[in-house]
């Protein structure tokens, strides 16, 4: 089993939910990619940009951060709000202070418009507009107006200007030196009385500056340049996002991670690592709660022709992906449906799809037990898993109604019980423990019970043969021979060499298997049980990383395709915690 564990942090999905691949390829730039998000003023709710199940469009969301698209409750996750519907692209949403409007900018020939919908959902209404190609929004504490980034003229360097909510009229903030590319990034503090934005040199790293402001936002005085101190890794880096601490105490920058820094200057504390680009952050005006965007390359399930079909029978197709990773595939036996694991929700959940990707569905709702190594029963009404216990530290494993429901425990021994799997008849449960003092096979009731132990001699990852005479698996962790046993008991035989124990699946015609050691990249075997042969299959495509980790691969049972997982293309994905 294997985990993404954050500690102390929530993952906002933004992705979101799985997509089938037709709609995710459908226009290019950030697939099905969730962004900008901004936070409610009591941190409950969070508006983004989303271009929708289809990819049709860049609209205007809003989600419950105990729902869906963020973080995950133990009940079933609602769907986001769509607050507008307009074909041209919105973006850069940002609540008012007041909870009552969501501000945001609609690209156009000459710019952008600066517009106001409801939070509930309602009618639009447009308070001014920019020419600035990808103008931020930040509301001024008292809700009457907005900083924009805007330019007076086409060829003025951009700046940051007060927008009147209700005259649309515009108040200059700053004035961008010759020698520079512009100001960007507005953030107005708490009590009206500071403007934090990011000035960008024409050549070296950008800056932020403070301007103060009087009564009624005039600025008064220079802007002054922070003193800032980043770690010498992150001096140069592009700063991307800025805003303030519900204190106004500190700002938190995006550049290269995420930072908390003392308005008095000094060295900036870094809140979290950036395992891609953070792009924009927002703070709630109440709590300690922080969200960002961040683009990070999808994780991906793929398929691709079994050793019953041609390679043009089933040409390499992404099915479902997202920046906050899924994985563990694995195809039922009528193969209609995958069940796979995804961190979409919040949590590494059960998920399950249709064979071609569409449909994607939460299956488990167990919050704060990840769970991994997904395998369908024969009849296609259950999933079972491995779970992490509560300690953090065991594993145990559970089984859930296929439709989704409560998932049931069924090891509760003080072990490491993983990668379970049906047996053929779906009587037993098998599945990995240490219990005995090291990793062997253990098998137990469907219906719950004591386990009976398998393996004597060492055993890791089985799958029993589909028609229910030998059990297949490896030794342990770090060996690569595949031993089969006759699943009524009997001596061990050796079957393969060079075969990880997570890289492996069994179908009618034999065993596939993920060869991650071979060059120039990993390819997928066929091992034959008619011939004895092992040959390689041309199937895997090009392009991506493949990834085998976990249990990385899934065959149809007939053979005709099969699943696995890979890095691929870059998505936007929303992330939340507390600083």
């Amino acid at each position: 089993m294997d985990y993404l564990k954050i500690s102390g942090r929530c993952l906002l999905a933004a992705a979101l939910g799985a997509f089938p691949a037709a709609a995710s390829q459908k226009e290019g730039g950030l697939p099905n990619g969730r962004s900008d998000p901004s936070l409610s003023p009591d941190g409950n709710q969070v508006a983004f940009v989303w271009n929708g199940e289809t990819a049709d469009n860049h609209d205007i969301y809003v989600a419950k951060l105990c729902s869906w698209p963020v973080v995950s409750c133990k009940g079933r996750p609602g769907a986001p709000l769509r607050l507008t519907t307009n074909s041209a692209p919105d973006f850069s949403p940002a609540w008012s202070p007041d909870g009552r409007h969501v501000a945001f900018c609609r690209k156009t020939k000459k710019g952008a418009d600066v517009l106001l919908v409801p939070a509930p959902g309602g009618a639009e209404r447009k308070v001014g507009e920019s020419a600035a190609d990808l103008p931020r929004l930040a509301w001024s504490g008292d809700g009457k107006s907005l900083a924009i980034v805007d330019t007076a003229s086409p060829k003025d360097r951009a700046a940051i200007f007060l927008l009147s909510i209700e005259s649309g009229a515009k108040q200059r903030l700053t004035t961008a030196p010759a020698d520079t590319l512009g100001d960007s990034s507005p953030a107005l503090s708490p009590d009206g009385r500071s403007l934090a934005f990011v000035r960008t040199p024409k050549s070296g790293p950008a800056e932020i500056y403070l301007q103060a402001l009087a009564d009624g936002g005039t600025p008064t005085g220079e802007p002054q340049r922070l003193n800032l101190t980043l770690e010498a890794a992150h001096q140069n880096l592009a700063m991307n996002g800025l805003c303030w601490t519900a204190d106004g105490s500190s700002l938190i920058l995006a550049s290269g991670g995420l930072w908390k820094i003392p308005v008095s200057g000094g060295a900036a504390a870094r809140l979290a690592e950036a395992e891609g680009e953070i792009t924009t952050v927002s703070v709630a005006r109440e709590g300690r709660r922080v969200v960002y965007g961040e683009l990070l390359p999808e994780v991906e399930i793929w398929r691709t022709a079994g050793p019953a079909s041609k390679p043009s029978d089933f040409p390499p197709i992404r099915l479902v992906g997202s920046p906050d990773d899924v994985g563990s595939p694995n195809i039922s036996r009528d193969s209609k449906k995958i069940a796979f694991g995804s961190f979409m929700s919040g949590s590494w959940e059960v998920w399950k799809c249709d064979h071609n990707g569409a449909n994607p569905t939460q299956l488990s709702f167990l919050g704060d037990v990840p769970t991994g190594s997904y395998r369908w029963s024969p009849d296609g009404k259950y999933v079972v898993f491995d779970g992490k216990a509560e300690d953090g530290l065991l594993n145990d494993i559970y089984i859930v109604a296929g439709d989704g429901g409560t998932a049931r425990r069924l090891t509760k021994e003080p072990s490491v019980d993983i990668r379970p799997c049906f047996s053929a008849d779906q009587r037993w449960v098998y599945f990995t423990s240490n219990r005995s003092g090291t990793f062997q096979i253990w098998k137990v009731p469907v219906e719950g019970g004591a386990a009976v132990q398998v393996t004597r001699n060492g055993g890791y990852v089985a799958f029993e043969s589909l028609d229910g005479k030998y059990l297949y698996y490896g030794k342990g962790r770090g060996q690569t021979t595949l031993w089969r046993v006759p699943s009524g008991g009997g001596e061990e035989v050796q079957e393969l060499d060079n075969v990880n124990p997570s890289n492996f699946n069994i179908c009618d015609l034999g065993i596939v298997i993920l060869n991650l050691e071979a060059t120039p990249r990993p390819v997928m075997e066929f091992y034959s049980f008619a011939t004895r042969k092992r040959t390689e299959l041309p199937v895997l495509p090009k392009e991506g990383k493949v990834i085998g980790s976990g249990t990385s691969i899934s065959v149809a049972p007939d053979g005709r395709w099969m699943v696995y997982h890979q890095e691929g293309r870059i998505g936007s994905g929303i992330r939340a915690r507390e600083y």
